[in-house]
């Protein structure tokens, strides 16, 4: 039976949790949210490769999911609430939710398309449960997609939608070993039991939303905090009060290209000015590229959330043809001094060059 999920939009960041082990509990009123969704990156140890490559891979697994699991059918539009002119998912569309308390490495991570097909990751990892043939530790893994019911308003600050369709890339409850480590393939932790999803626009006084879903999105205690109303968009798994805060990625990214840009400043006066040695202009040069080429990575990832499935096929098409171009022309660079000490230099500043002029080529799409 279809299972049904009000989504109250409280400024919700649309979070699918997928956990295999315990339960977690929210930490306290004091997460820091940029902290924690940036700690539970790094214990990944999952790499991510070029960024076409990593939205090819995205499709294979979203598209190809093994186990759908439905949910009781839903009543008719026209039985419920007319829903609101002023707010609809196309809302959410630059929109990353995080489901996590701040504590340890885990996190579910969800992101919702216009037409409310939903796709995301659980993922928690214990090196410390390890054997023989997985030496490198476990790590639980849900990755899922599936698809919303447009969603109905509640109340000024407040939407309920419900989970038509629910599908896992793996299937639930099996494990395998990769490269030392062993993969547990679980369900979804934070849309666990739900019955009603709330979506909270922001703007919900802080003082009206459950006092559960507060502790997962930094609110629980209100004599802590001057804010008094919900600063962002923000889920509700109301049968388990579980919140996801919504995460504005091309904000994030934009104040992320600061740091990008300041540093890269940084190195390329010191390449420029100071006395440096062969194998230190080396170093300086490729850690230049690399600067510029996160940035192309994460400039990806944004794009996968800002822009339809034909937009980006475009996209895609035109960026392996800028990296066929990249490499012939970096390849160029470098033949003039081939077998040469200053031969890495020049790859790794052609290379810096060229990817930092497709970062801002690209940054239009998002202007």
């Amino acid at each position: 039976m279809k299972k049904r999920i009000k989504i109250v939009m409280l400024a919700v960041t649309t979070v699918v949790s997928i956990c295999g082990c315990q339960k977690k509990e929210p930490e306290n009123n004091t997460i820091d949210f940029n902290t924690a969704i940036k700690n539970t990156q790094e214990a990944d140890s999952i790499e991510s490769g070029d960024s076409v490559k990593e939205s090819e891979a995205l499709e294979k697994e979203t598209q190809s999911s093994e186990e759908s699991i439905p949910f009781e059918e839903t009543k008719n539009s026209n039985e419920t609430e007319e829903q609101s002119a002023e707010f609809s998912l196309a809302d959410l569309r630059q929109y990353k939710f995080w489901f996590l308390s701040g504590a340890g490495g885990w996190a579910t991570v969800l992101h919702i398309n216009p037409d409310g097909s939903f796709s995301g990751e659980f993922h928690d990892s214990d090196m410390g449960s390890a054997g023989e043939a997985y030496p490198n530790g476990t790590i639980y893994q849900s990755k899922f997609s599936g698809q919303f019911t447009q969603p109905k308003q509640v109340n000024e600050y407040t939407y309920a939608m419900q989970i038509a369709e629910l599908n896992y890339a793996k299937e639930l409850d099996t494990e395998e070993i990769k490269d030392g480590v062993k993969y547990c393939y679980t369900d979804v932790y934070g849309l666990e039991n739900a019955e009603d999803i709330l979506i909270y626009l922001p703007g919900a006084p802080l003082d009206e939303l459950p006092e559960g879903f507060r502790s997962w999105v930094g609110y629980y205690d209100l004599s802590m905090t001057t804010d008094t109303v919900l600063p962002f968009y923000a889920l509700n798994n109301e049968t388990q009060q579980e919140g996801f805060s919504g995460h504005d990625v091309v904000k994030e990214f934009k104040e992320s290209m600061t740091y990008t840009e300041e540093w890269a400043a940084e190195l390329e006066a010191s390449i420029a000015n100071d006395a440096l040695t062969t194998p230190e202009y080396n170093e300086k040069t490729g850690e230049l590229f690399k600067l510029w080429d996160n940035a192309l990575n994460e400039l990806w990832e944004v794009l996968q959330y800002t822009k339809d499935a034909e937009e980006m096929a475009a996209l895609t098409t035109e960026e392996r043809e800028w990296i066929a171009y990249k490499e012939q022309e970096v390849q160029k660079a470098g033949a003039e001094y081939e077998g040469g000490s200053i031969q890495a230099m020049i790859v790794n500043q052609k290379a810096a060059e060229l990817t930092k002029e497709r970062v801002y080529e690209l940054m239009k799409q998002i202007s």
